[in-house]
Formats: structure tokens, C-alpha cells, sequence
């Protein structure tokens, strides 16, 4: 029988910050500046994954291809993540850290609740079972229910929808004012 994953869940400050914009406890300059924050949290996220990854796949033996190709792709999403956070921090006026994203391993990523656990290794099953499906288990459903306005997220996908919503409906009056200005320092993902 396969083991049962549970969806990450990201620590309990940034879901209460997130809400805070949400319901407009939050506004003008200091959200669009928490806002900033809760991206410069998913930017670590996002960078702390890619070097467990890509030292898995780089110890495989050219024998393995199929397999390292898998693994290629995963952190190769990872860095489409990355670089999507960092544009929208961008386009917000908030500059992304990414020197200040930069883990030493082994790495407790503390922006998920309880912190988990990154560290180098090279490829095996038990790096699969314990790191890999843990930090891809989906949600399930996969689509992430709506939360009721006192609800703070919890899981990561909840976090990104979170911010999807409160780019959507506008909670942050002039939020991308500058983005065409600062059109340059976006990045193009495929």
C-alpha cells in the first residue's frame, strides 16, 4: 500500500499576515510591504527545493536518464516558480532577495509548518518516500477549496490562491502602478 502524503502547510504567521490583507486589517503601503514578505518567503520556498533536486538527479548514472530527466523536471518547475514569484515581486515594487533565499544544507525551511528538513543527497528510494512526495503531494481535491473570509491558510496551495485573490479583487489599491515602468526587471517564463 502507498503511503499517504498530507499537502505541506505553510507556517501559522504568514497565513495570519496573508489574511490581514484579505480583510483589509491591512492597507495601502503596509500591505503591498507585507505583501512583499509573504512573496520573499515563497521565493525561499521555491529556492530551497532546487538543490535537493538537481544533486539527486546529477548522482545518477547516465544509465538512469529516464529517471534523472524526471527529477531535471521537477526542479526545473521549481525555478519556473521561483521566477514567477520574483516577477510578481517585481511588478509590485518589491525587489526579490534572492542572495537572502540562498539555504546553507542541511536546511530547516521554516516557512512550512513544522519546518521541513532539505539536505544534499544523491538519489535513492528512501529520498523519493521521505522528501520528494512530501514536498509534491498534491492536495486533495486538487482543487483548493475557498476560504471563509476569518479562515487563514494552510497549505501552500491555499498561500498561492490566497495571493491570486487578493491580486484579483484589488485589495491593494494601485498594487502594479509601477509595473510597466519596471517592465525591464521581469523575466519571461515558458
Amino acid at each position: 500500500m502507498a503511503p499517504n502524503y498530507s499537502p505541506l502547510t505553510i507556517n501559522r504567521t504568514l497565513g495570519v499576515n496573508l489574511r490581514a490583507i484579505q480583510t483589509t486589517e491591512i492597507q495601502g503601503e503596509d500591505a503591498r510591504q507585507t505583501l512583499g514578505e509573504l512573496l520573499q518567503s515563497a521565493l525561499q520556498l521555491e529556492f530551497a527545493t532546487i538543490p535537493t533536486y538537481l544533486s539527486a538527479a546529477f548522482s545518477l548514472a547516465t544509465s538512469n536518464e529516464k529517471i534523472s530527466d524526471l527529477i531535471l523536471r521537477a526542479a526545473i518547475e521549481e525555478m519556473l516558480h521561483m521566477t514567477a514569484v520574483a516577477n510578481l515581486m517585481n511588478a509590485i515594487g518589491t525587489a526579490p532577495d534572492i542572495v537572502a533565499a540562498v539555504p546553507d544544507y542541511p536546511h530547516h525551511l521554516t516557512v512550512l509548518e513544522p519546518p521541513l528538513q532539505l539536505d544534499l543527497r544523491s538519489f535513492s528510494f528512501d529520498l523519493v518516500k521521505d522528501l520528494f512526495m512530501r514536498i509534491e503531494a498534491p492536495e486533495d481535491p486538487v482543487e483548493f477549496p475557498s476560504l471563509a473570509p476569518a479562515a487563514e491558510p494552510r497549505t501552500i496551495g491555499q498561500f498561492y490562491a490566497s495571493i491570486i485573490d487578493i491580486i484579483q479583487t484589488d485589495k491593494i489599491p494601485g498594487l502594479f502602478d509601477n509595473a510597466v515602468r519596471d517592465a525591464y526587471k521581469q523575466r519571461e517564463v515558458h
